[in-house]
């Protein structure tokens, strides 16, 4: 059982954010990404037509990948099916977090990921260490 805040508010879908700040956030203006949704390309959260428009966080990063194709010379069809493939491989990444990251904390100028136990006796747990020199795992006895 994964009770880690941090996760467990991804898990939740609880990052949203309003139609103003994605906005401001991506550079793509308000009347674009209404567009992009009546075609289906984006999706909000409202319920109510009259309430301002709000975006889980995976449509934030849609919406910043789009943009980023359209930057680079794709057309809004191409740039859609680009982003598509990139959005798969982010939920499957969204779900590895989900699934894998058991806890998360500072050990000294450390930030350390459980992952969870690494064999199946549950005699070891490995570790996601980021300090000053970089990203690398450990593998620690319990």
């Amino acid at each position: 059982m994964n009770n880690n805040p941090l996760t467990n508010l991804m898990k939740q879908d609880r990052l949203i954010v309003g139609i103003s700040e994605i906005s401001k956030m991506t550079g793509v203006s308000t009347r674009q990404l209404r567009y992009w949704e009546q075609k289906g390309y984006i999706e909000s959260i409202a319920d109510d037509s009259a309430k301002a428009r709000e975006y889980r966080l995976d449509m934030v990063i849609k919406v910043s990948l789009i943009k980023s194709e359209l930057d680079e010379g794709y057309t809004l069809v191409a740039a859609i099916e680009r982003v598509n493939g990139k959005m798969a491989i982010f939920k499957q990444f969204k779900h590895f977090i989900i699934d894998r990251v058991s806890d998360v904390g500072k050990q000294g100028n450390k930030t350390v990921f459980d992952m969870g136990y690494f064999d199946q006796t549950e005699k070891q747990r490995l570790f996601a260490v980021i300090d000053e020199d970089g990203t690398h795992f450990e593998l620690r006895d319990v």
